[in-house]
């Protein structure tokens, strides 16, 4: 199962970035520096977490993950102390999520440079008091042949 999650006893988040991840130190590493980078560009340190969830990795995802927290308040990890399967993994980090919102972003994947932006300019147009909120972020880019 999920390992226990570190709390945060701060003010609620907005918006959670959820990131499970496996064995995928390099792109892991380019994707919380990405959306890190927007964060602090946005001004948003204070309502935005990035959660990482790593499902036992062999690699150096650990140390990345120590790494960003260092680098960023806003960074959150946990490490599961097994294995738990892909979809558990999943689940733990929305779970491990504590944002009113929560953007599930795979560990290889690559953040636009004005996707953080406009997801919050969404975000921000909800009513904070309403329970019935949901809305998806579809990640999708499609390169070229040749790069």
């Amino acid at each position: 199962m999920c390992s226990a999650v570190i709390a945060n006893t701060g003010p609620q988040k907005i918006l959670s970035i959820a990131i499970p991840t496996f064995n995928r130190d390099t792109t892991l590493q380019a994707c919380i520096s990405m959306f890190a980078g927007q964060v602090v560009a946005e001004g948003r340190q204070q309502d935005i977490e990035i959660v990482i969830v790593d499902n036992a990795s062999t690699d150096n995802t650990e140390n990345v993950c120590e790494w960003a927290r260092r680098q960023w308040s806003f960074v959150r990890y946990q490490r599961n102390q097994e294995n738990v399967g892909m979809l558990r993994n999943i689940d733990c980090a929305v779970r491990a999520s504590q944002g009113r919102f929560c953007w599930l972003f795979g560990d290889d994947d690559i953040v636009l440079p004005f996707a953080l932006g406009e997801v919050m300019k969404v975000v921000d147009s909800f009513s904070l008091d309403s329970d019935s909120i949901s809305f998806g972020v579809i990640n999708a880019f499609v390169l070229d042949p040749g790069g």
